[in-house]
């Protein structure tokens, strides 16, 4: 239960569906969400929200990983498709080790992706890493008003990149330079717009011919496209138009 802007949120506490092991498969399809008017009690909306992890809750939405629905009336959040300009769902993708669950404020989501994964719920340009530090199994971001701190509550870990010491984040006004992971699922023709990083991070093949171009480089393994229907075989790497 989350009570926030005048609502009160129940859904199912769940940890992080560890490498997508359950979810393409639609073992969450039954997770619902309903929210209530906090003064009144009326039930405003209920619906199956097929989400993997704890839900977040913002001043404008409900994050259900990896979708999103409108904090009082439910109506999913959508976007523009990146590559045909269509009208579609609004996702979020986050490939790397993500034991952890995400915690939001009004314009990011901070957990974890390998590192300490930020999703721009701003501007929409996707998600970002920085892996100097890594999120911990629970909740151990607070952001809000341009500025995220995660004390060092993964020391304890034994995964990589436990670093003892706290990390911020604080707003700037040079544009980001990292690459960032973009998902989109629904249909990719016609293209219209496509944005794709070209440097030297390598691509590989992937099913029927096509080719994936991604910003790191497969480890020890390499993402199952066919198992997650959520990024429907595609992964566009976003740049700002020149």
């Amino acid at each position: 239960m989350q009570a926030h802007g005048g609502v009160v949120v129940f859904g199912t506490a769940g940890s992080a569906d560890k490498l997508w092991a359950v979810w393409p498969s639609g073992g969450y399809k039954h997770r619902g969400i309903s929210v209530y008017d906090g003064a009144s009690g009326r039930l405003l909306w209920y619906r199956l929200g097929n989400y993997r992890s704890r839900l977040a809750v913002t001043d404008d939405y409900v994050l259900a990983e990896p979708y999103a629905f409108r904090l009082t009336t439910g109506e999913p959040r959508m976007r523009a498709h990146p590559v045909t300009g269509a009208p579609a769902v609004w996702s979020f993708w986050r490939p790397d080790k993500h034991c952890g669950i995400f915690n939001a404020s009004r314009h990011f989501a901070f957990g974890r992706s390998r590192g300490i994964g930020y999703q721009d719920l701003l501007t929409d340009q996707g998600l970002y890493t920085f892996i100097h530090s890594r999120a911990s199994c629970s909740i151990d971001t607070a952001s809000g008003r341009g500025v995220m701190i995660k004390p060092p509550h993964a020391i304890s870990c034994r995964c990589e990149i436990s670093m003892p010491f706290t990390v911020a984040l604080g707003t700037v006004r040079t544009p980001l330079v990292a690459s960032q992971l973009f998902s989109q699922s629904g249909a990719r023709l016609p293209v219209k717009h496509l944005y794709l990083d070209l440097a030297a991070t390598g691509d590989f093949p992937v099913t029927a011919g096509e080719t994936l171009t991604v910003g790191l480089r497969a480890a020890a393994e390499k993402p199952d496209l066919a198992a997650m229907p959520v990024i429907a075989g595609l992964v566009v790497l976003r740049e700002d138009d020149p």
